[in-house]
């Protein structure tokens, strides 16, 4: 999803795709995700077990880093993603507990690549010659750490745990260096900080509403909700929603002021978990039968509390009309239970009385 007058989504043109395949040939390679021509955009594939873990998702944005410079409208522009900060994008490439302290003991990796603090890749050997492994000892050495007499495996790893070489640096950071584009990780719960999101609940509220629970209408509708989200335009009003909150933010509001933002009003108790705002959204779902203005609404969320306000009660009533039968099914049934627990407490009072009786006869 980009933010720009070629979008709502990225892809290149033929022409402009043969050009990134003179550069990378690799991106012909077949691969167990189903990309969309010209595109990073991607399906996984059916069959087997496949899900997409940090390789995948690494590959893909890889594959979109590579593409990116090859568009036409893009030259001269610098790139910056959105990504949400989910442990798939964040996983780091190497931990200090994978490492022995001696020579010889264990060890993950071959080398080490690192950013230093001039924001060049540099690399480190961790086998010698021999093809023993040199022990976090010997890569302190080598990278200047001061280790002092008598130091413990874990004192050691706290000190280099300091270095460049062994922060908790994302495998997604490296590539971005790689390639010069900058990322930006958004915050956890907050769907408000990536228009992504949004399109997410537009494709999850279309294919429910259009699904027969059937898997291969499924595999349909998909490409549907996605051709549904450009007819609407539902991007430009993610964009407007997206430049607010940061807007908002900027200036210093808070989140119940920015909840307050886009409800219109609406919310005014103390925020109790960021949870409340996916609530909100789902919410929202319950009016599938409206379509949002295509000009003049502020954003998805202001514009679904707003209905949601005038159209309480005839929701309330639709929802009374569709389950009527079965609101008065349940209060017979509980009208038979009570009437039914009344008559065993009645049968256990009858046995009671009768077994007091028995008593004073005897």
């Amino acid at each position: 999803l980009v933010m720009h007058p070629s979008g709502p989504f990225f892809s290149l043109t033929e022409k402009e795709y043969s050009e990134a395949l003179k550069t990378y040939p690799n991106l012909n390679d077949d691969c167990d995700i189903n990309y969309e021509k010209n595109s990073a955009s991607a399906a996984i594939a059916l069959d087997g077990d496949n899900y997409f873990n940090n390789q995948s998702i690494l590959n893909q944005l890889k594959r979109l880093f590579q593409l990116l410079p090859f568009k036409k409208e893009y030259k001269s522009h610098n790139f910056l993603c959105l990504v949400d900060n989910s442990r798939t994008h964040t996983a780091a490439e190497i931990h200090l507990n994978d490492f022995g302290m001696r020579p010889g003991a264990r060890c993950p990796v071959d080398k080490i690549g690192y950013i230093d603090e001039n924001n060049k890749k540099q690399t480190i050997e961790c086998y010698d010659d021999d093809g023993y492994s040199k022990g976090l000892l010997a890569i302190a050495n080598e990278l200047n750490v001061f280790v002092p007499s008598k130091c413990k495996l874990n004192d050691l790893k706290l000190l280099l745990s300091q270095h460049a070489t062994f922060k908790s640096v994302r495998k997604l950071e490296k590539l971005m260096v790689e390639y010069n584009i900058k990322i930006i990780f958004t915050p956890k719960y907050h769907c408000e900080t990536n228009p992504i999101e949004g399109y997410w609940c537009h494709s999850k509220q279309y294919i429910r509403k259009h699904a027969d629970q059937s898997f291969q209408k499924l595999t349909t509708l998909m490409p549907e909700a996605k051709a549904n989200f450009i007819q609407k335009q539902i991007h430009l009003k993610l964009f407007r929603r997206f430049w607010r909150t940061i807007k908002a933010y900027d200036q210093g509001k808070d989140y119940l002021e920015v909840l307050r933002m886009f409800l219109s009003g609406l919310y005014d108790d103390q925020i109790i978990s960021h949870l409340l705002l996916w609530l909100i959204v789902s919410i929202t779902r319950l009016f599938d039968d409206v379509d949002p203005p295509k000009n003049n609404s502020d954003d998805i969320v202001c514009f679904c509390g707003f209905n949601y306000r005038k159209s309480k009660q005839r929701w309330l009533s639709h929802l009374h009309d569709q389950h009527e039968h079965y609101f008065n099914q349940m209060l017979n049934e509980q009208r038979e239970n009570r009437a039914g627990e009344r008559i065993l407490e009645q049968q256990i009072k009858l046995v009671a009385d009768d077994e007091h009786d028995k008593h004073d006869e005897s």
